[in-house]
């Protein structure tokens, strides 16, 4: 996420320095390393050199998205400003011909920039620290008693879901000479409350229509300083920071639990034949599933390969339940037997039975499915977002894309800065909760 600045940032940066060059002063804490690293260059090349850091420092707040974070950019605009008001004509002196004060407070800056780069901390208390500096240094400046400066604004940022206007306060001294007031393209608005401390507005303001990025809204403060014969009207630019309604995108994911099923295939053998002069005998053949686990599916039950001899009844399957089934069939022989003096003079032909039964068995195990999208979407600021996941839930994997580009996966209950994902195992109904634009910025 990139968000334009007032001005390109080395410009920002060349022209802070040599307010801070002049802020600095009333610091003593010099450190001899930096100061002999610092020996023989001229201020404008210390400047360049601090310039290139600063420049990378503040890059690092691009990808910040945070209350204080825009706070920051906003006054930095307000110390650059003072910048302009405060530089001095030293800017081509060396080090040495600077004075002890001035050689301090080159030191000091290296130091400070040293410890943001190790730390990669910046506060809003420093910023404002510099710019209260700047104030009090504006009032020794030569024909700058009571000239209108700035010490604070508020609010640095709003979301587009607040689609209202917007009441802003701004805080100085030597404010209220005349009457300011605030042009917005190209419209001016009067404070609703002023005072030589206090300027307070209610402005319209805007929302770009890019819903994917934060935006710099700028407007104009036109202030007056009293002169002995009449006022001199001073400028200053206000930055506001328009953070969209979507707080984010995300995906779901889900693992469910499934039956499937395995299949097998048999075929199995039955048969009988009759001794010679043996009566008629039913056969019964009876056939079972492979194991409890294995259940038949009686449709697929059918007999092949069947041969019967003459005076014998074809077997028929019967009973067939998905434990299994029999098979049933009459076996007679045919013809007739003679003995004579006890011996056999001839015998009948011997009755037969046979064939194959072939079924079809199945098994069920329980599987678990791949990890498959069953949602995606944009979530907004302070509105709840909710889904059932089924009775088969096993596993969910949600995946939210903040707006300043941080990816979170969450699997279980989580409390974030921005959201709250709620899950309920009993029902599987998962909530995701973006919280307000105020409290996740705070």
């Amino acid at each position: 996420m990139k968000i334009t600045n007032l001005k390109p940032k080395h410009l920002i940066v060349k022209s802070i320095l040599p307010c801070l060059i002049m802020l600095f002063l009333s610091q003593n804490n010099c450190n001899a390393q930096a100061e002999v690293a610092l020996a023989g260059q001229t201020v404008n090349g210390i400047v360049d050199n601090f310039a290139d850091r600063i420049d990378d420092i503040i890059a690092n707040l691009d990808n910040v998205i945070t209350k204080q974070s825009f706070d920051i950019r906003s006054h930095l605009q307000l110390v650059l400003q003072q910048a302009d008001y405060i530089v001095g004509k030293n800017i081509d002196k060396t080090f040495e011909k600077l004075t002890k004060e001035q050689q301090d407070l080159l030191t000091d800056i290296n130091n400070t920039i040293s410890q943001v780069e190790q730390t990669g901390q910046i506060l809003i208390q420093d910023v404002d620290q510099i710019l209260n500096k700047g104030v009090a240094l504006i009032g020794t400046l030569p024909g700058s008693k009571k000239a209108p400066v700035l010490t604070g604004l508020s609010p640095t940022y709003y979301g587009n879901s607040e689609n209202q206007d917007v009441s802003v306060r701004i805080d100085g001294a030597w404010l209220a000479h005349k009457e300011p007031y605030i042009l917005i393209d190209g419209e001016e608005y009067k404070p609703t409350t002023k005072i030589d401390s206090r300027l307070e507005f209610l402005l319209p303001l805007d929302l770009y229509n890019d819903s994917t990025r934060i935006n710099l809204k700028t407007a104009e403060l036109i202030v007056f300083k009293k002169r002995l014969f009449g006022s001199k009207e001073q400028k200053y630019t206000l930055g506001f920071y328009l953070v969209p309604e979507m707080m984010g995108t995300f995906k779901l994911l889900i693992k469910t639990n499934e039956v499937d099923s395995l299949y097998n295939y048999r075929a199995e053998k039955f048969g009988h034949r009759n001794r010679h002069c043996q009566n008629s005998r039913g056969k019964t053949w009876v056939f079972n599933s492979a194991g409890p686990k294995w259940k038949i599916d009686v449709n697929s039950v059918e007999l092949s390969g069947v041969h019967v001899s003459r005076n014998s009844t074809r077997p028929n399957i019967e009973n067939k339940t998905a434990n299994g089934f029999r098979v049933s069939g009459e076996v007679r022989n045919y013809g007739s037997c003679r003995r004579i003096l006890g011996e056999y003079v001839y015998r009948d032909a011997r009755g037969s039975v046979n064939g194959t039964v072939e079924w079809k068995e199945f098994r069920t195990i329980d599987t678990l499915s791949e990890l498959n999208e069953i949602a995606s979407g944009t979530l907004y600021w302070n509105t709840e977002y909710g889904i059932d996941l089924g009775p088969n839930l096993n596993s969910f994997r949600l995946e939210i894309l903040q707006l300043n580009g941080e990816t979170k996966i969450i699997d279980e209950n989580e409390v974030e800065k921005w959201f709250t994902v709620k899950f309920n195992r009993t029902t599987n109904f998962l909530q995701i909760e973006p919280n307000s634009l105020s409290t996740a910025l705070y």
